[in-house]
């Protein structure tokens, strides 16, 4: 992965987070559930509320 540090106009397209999550060793269910979080939201527009 590579950064270029620049704010960017508009939402994200990447899901650099989510990849981190693993990278920095977190379990693989944070993992799983923050990649269907994201998913659910790309579909509905709207974070579930925890």
């Amino acid at each position: 992965m590579a950064f270029d540090y620049k704010l960017h106009p508009g939402p994200s397209r990447t899901r650099n987070a989510l990849a981190l999550l693993g990278q920095m060793g977190f379990d693989e269910t944070t993992v799983r559930r923050a990649r269907a979080m994201a998913e659910r939201f790309e579909q509905t527009r709207a974070w579930e509320t925890l």
